[in-house]
């Protein structure tokens, strides 16, 4: 009697805390509407909460009373409870990632640039330190890049920005794919900062060494 006793109260409260919690999912649903698993776990809670309200008031019209006593712990527990907890453990146990806006800055890399050097090389043959080969050149008024690596090799047109940093395009649609610079010259030696040129992650930018090859100086 006593275990029937406490179930036919704490089912109905679980229910009514269901329904809270697809409410509660349904009001930011600007937050959750980019995570699947959110989205499944709203539409579950919605399904459960709706269907123990329903059964239940079939059942006994007590149960609405005792899922609203559970609506109300929910309220409760996410008006009051899980706040303090959520700022003790930003308080004391939450580390923040760090966060940069390139890797030039994660990696505390001082990225020099000298217009008059870049304008040296800005046309001809350098070898990037992962052994690719980069040709750069000017034709009908146009520039280009080649790249070529061990397998392969593709032409891009691209366009200067600065004396420093140009754009390279993607030859299959015409739009912009990568972003370039160059800066921290040494000798016959400088470095290319390259990321792309739209949202990325740290890991797809890259910061490499060049030897200049052969620079053009007649398209200078």
């Amino acid at each position: 009697m006593k275990s029937n006793l406490s179930k036919n109260i704490f089912l109905p409260a679980i229910f009514g805390l269901f329904f809270y919690l697809f409410i509660t999912l349904g009001a930011n649903a600007n937050l959750i509407s980019q995570s699947k698993i959110l989205n499944i776990l709203g539409i579950s809670l919605g399904v459960l909460g709706l269907y123990g309200i329903v059964i239940g008031m079939l059942k006994n019209n007590t149960n609405l009373a005792i899922g609203l006593a559970g609506f109300n712990i929910g309220r409760f527990l996410f008006g009051f409870i899980i706040p303090i907890v959520v700022s003790v453990y930003k308080f004391y146990f939450y580390i923040p990632s760090d966060h940069y806006n390139s890797i030039l800055e994660k990696e505390n890399i001082e990225f020099t640039v000298d217009f008059k050097e870049c304008h040296k090389i800005k046309y001809g043959t350098f070898i990037v330190q992962n052994y690719d080969t980069i040709i750069r050149y000017n034709e009908n008024n146009k520039d280009y890049e080649i790249v070529k690596t061990f397998d392969s090799q593709t032409t891009n047109r691209i366009k200067w920005l600065d004396s420093c940093s140009y754009l390279r395009f993607n030859e299959s649609n015409g739009l912009a794919s990568e972003y370039l610079r160059l800066g921290n010259f040494e000798g016959r030696t400088h470095y290319l900062y390259s990321k792309p040129s739209s949202s990325h992650k740290l890991s797809d930018e890259k910061i490499e060494m060049v030897i200049e090859v052969k620079t053009n100086s007649k398209l200078k």
